[in-house]
């Protein structure tokens, strides 16, 4: 039976950091990345050599379409795993596959601009059109679902190649560890240390596991006005981790100071 083990990457250079290091230590015959299937070749030549992280990244974009800042903040985040495939070990064979859906990183980057522009126009209006945010989630989320769906098979078919997989992950690990158990792969969590989720990123957790019935005008407005703030955060400082330290010290000190 393959067995898989998720270090869990939940969008932050230093979970990617963390899960980097972890993997210096296993023993896995294959590593799995979240990059879309179509790049799998060009990862392959940039560890073998033949490919430089430039042309790595280039044919990303191309693959895409998505605009260079876009590009270069997933450039960012990962740059300690892309690191690590580059000197792998000497005398250390791992197989190496991207398994995500291409349409996943096409839709995750139109929608990455769409809450940009309708938090620009919240900002220099004064209000938030609720409305607009209602129907900008919902078309995300149902287009996440097809990709992810697709995405989960490619993982499958991957997984199963190989004994012991790696998997870099960036989603829920709920459904995925049960939608791989069902389809007989074991499944074990290479927990790290514990991340703060952007606020949007929680609001669509929460229409993931419970519906659009969580599309609430309040819940809505709460977490865009969240939303606000924590760019208001990321702009402000050097790095987005840096910006992900701060929001996360903003928030556990309200919390500490909320009268209960």
């Amino acid at each position: 039976m393959s067995s898989m083990t998720v270090p869990p990457i939940p969008g932050h250079r230093s979970s990617v950091e963390d899960a980097t290091e972890w993997l210096e230590r296993s023993k896995c015959d294959a590593i799995l990345l979240s990059l879309p299937e179509d790049l799998q070749q060009f990862v392959q030549g940039y560890a073998q050599g033949t490919v430089s992280e430039d042309e790595l990244w280039n044919s990303y974009q191309l693959m895409t379409g998505l605009s260079r800042p876009l590009v270069n903040s997933l450039r960012s985040r990962l740059k300690p795993l892309t690191r690590y495939l580059s000197n792998v070990p000497n005398g250390r064979r791992i197989s190496l596959y991207c398994y995500e859906d291409l349409a996943s990183h096409v839709e995750s980057g139109r929608f990455a601009e769409k809450s940009l522009l309708l938090s620009y126009r919240a900002r220099v209006r004064h209000d938030i059109d609720l409305e607009e945010w209602r129907q900008a989630l919902l078309e995300e989320s149902q287009a996440a679902q097809s990709t992810w769906q697709r995405s989960i098979e490619n993982l499958f078919d991957k997984a199963t190649q190989n004994r012991e997989n790696a998997v870099f992950y960036e989603g829920l690990i709920g459904p995925l560890t049960k939608q791989l158990r069902e389809l007989g792969i074991s499944v074990k969590i290479a927990y790290m240390s514990t991340y703060w989720r952007p606020p949007l990123d929680v609001l669509r957790i929460m229409i993931r596991l419970k519906g659009p019935s969580e599309l609430t005008d309040d819940n809505i407005r709460n977490a865009v006005e969240l939303h606000i703030k924590y760019l208001d955060i990321v702009i402000s400082s050097d790095d987005l981790d840096e910006s992900q330290e701060k929001w996360a010290n903003a928030v556990s000190f309200r919390r500490a100071n909320k009268v209960t």
